[in-house]
């Protein structure tokens, strides 16, 4: 998929004064996003005190005129791990499930829980990501890469764990899992004898009040439902459909529904969850998150347990949910572009939950490059004697890997020469040529200093 933009620059203050309101914090981030094409819509919700206030900013598609509001409809991606965590927890309130029960106990008797000497997997370790399951299966294989957990089933599923050993007792490091999430919410559901997503709105969307949040949306939703955008792409791609994963990223959502579950969890109004939202914010395990975050059920908090936060992505759209008790401030960032790619714009969303000050987004535009010019750079690069990397060109995009990395990062040219990286707001490679414009070098630049790699 080739990109088509050109080269402006666009400049922005410095940063802004404390004391400034919340939106204009959500104006320095959202503007430059709009305006250089990162992002088509976004909606903010912000809950200060006993007020409510909800900022759109954009359009629902590239083909329409209509702003987002409070009720367009987004994928919410991994922010519904917060609710299948407290899924659990409502059932351990009520005695259905024990957080400490082995995950072996609700599988079926065919299924080989992996296990570390005699330290099994239980349901805690799913919700907190310390199961020591990796972050997904290898035996994922979609027909629609775009698409890449509709088909993903049970029996699958059942086969990884079957055949998968564990590199680490469970309970004892945090390592983010969609596979753990998605086991939890599968295994809830045969606890329960019920589809998932009936289950979440009988225990936590119907208690709350919340009538626009789930995974089957009906007609007047889906008139609702925002068009999904690879960032800086500007054809859409399709909205994600979830079998036996439901449980790590299937919910949407919208920002007037997101608020009252903030509210909840907040404990600014009565509910019924109250006890289980408790639970889930309980701090159980360091993580390896800048911050010095820990992680609770489904949530990542601070030290005390007052601040939590989540966030999600799709091929086309990102979320952010946070909130601070302390501050009795929570925010919800929702957007039918994939910034989760976007380096940087988590660190000032959680900056804005802390209360501090942010800087703007260091945004790049990238040109178009034939793809004549870009076959130029592809091969392999040795940058350690043990370490090679290695340049391909996919779908007309360069695609920067490491030696036994699965993926890699897309290389967006800001010149014939020189590439940025979405996911850095430092890290950049440029190459070097001879005279008949061969690449003989690779080089990567990050705060100044230079890595060269030469080509293999």
């Amino acid at each position: 998929m080739l990109l088509t933009f050109l080269v402006f620059a666009l400049i922005f203050p410095a940063g802004i004064r404390a004391g400034e309101p919340v939106k204009t914090q959500i104006n320095l981030l959202a503007a430059p996003l709009l305006e250089m094409g990162y992002a088509t819509g976004i909606v903010v919700g912000v809950i200060e005190g006993d007020k409510d206030t909800i900022f759109s900013y954009g359009t629902v598609s590239r083909d329409s005129r209509d702003a987002p509001d409070g009720k367009t409809v987004f994928e919410i991606g991994s922010v519904s791990k917060t609710f299948t965590a407290l899924l659990l927890a409502v059932l351990a309130v009520e005695g259905r499930v024990g957080l400490d029960d082995p995950v072996r106990k609700y599988l079926p008797d065919s299924v080989t829980v992996p296990r570390k000497v005699k330290h099994e997997i239980t349901l805690a370790d799913l919700a907190t990501h310390t199961s020591g399951l990796p972050r997904m299966p290898d035996n994922v294989e979609p027909e629609d890469p775009l698409n890449p957990y509709a088909d993903y089933t049970a029996e699958r599923m059942y086969s990884f764990l079957s055949g998968y050993e564990l590199p680490r007792s469970p309970g004892e490091i945090y390592a983010y899992s969609n596979l753990g999430s998605g086991l939890l919410g599968h295994i809830l559901a045969l606890r329960e004898r019920k589809d998932l997503e009936a289950l979440i709105r009988e225990k936590i969307c119907q208690p709350l009040g919340m009538k626009d949040t789930g995974v089957t949306l009906s007609p007047e939703q889906k008139n609702r439902f925002a068009t999904g955008y690879y960032v800086l792409e500007e054809e859409p791609v399709p909205h994600w459909d979830f079998s036996a994963l439901a449980g790590c990223g299937a919910l949407r959502s919208t920002a007037r529904d997101l608020i009252k579950y903030l509210r909840a969890q907040m404990e600014i109004v009565d509910s019924p969850l109250s006890a289980a939202i408790k639970t889930t914010l309980i701090p159980r395990h360091s993580t390896d998150i800048p911050g010095d975050w820990r992680i609770g059920l489904g949530w990542h908090v601070d030290k005390t347990g007052t601040i939590a936060w989540h966030d999600g992505g799709t091929y086309g759209s990102y979320t952010y949910v946070g909130f601070n008790r302390k501050r009795n401030f929570g925010l919800v960032w929702l957007s039918n572009s994939s910034l989760w790619q976007v380096g940087g714009l988590r660190e000032r969303l959680e900056k804005i939950l802390l209360g501090d000050l942010i800087e703007p987004l260091k945004l790049k535009k990238p040109i178009k490059l034939n793809e004549k010019i870009l076959k130029r750079y592809t091969g392999k690069y040795r940058i350690r004697p043990d370490v090679i990397l290695e340049v391909k060109l996919i779908e007309g995009s360069l695609v920067l890997s490491a030696s036994g990395e699965a993926g890699g990062s897309v290389l967006y040219p800001e010149s014939e020469i020189s590439f940025f990286f979405l996911d850095s707001e430092d890290l950049t490679t440029s190459f070097v040529v001879d005279k008949k414009g061969k690449a003989q070098k690779l080089i990567l630049h990050e705060g100044g200093k230079e890595t060269p790699a030469e080509k293999i």
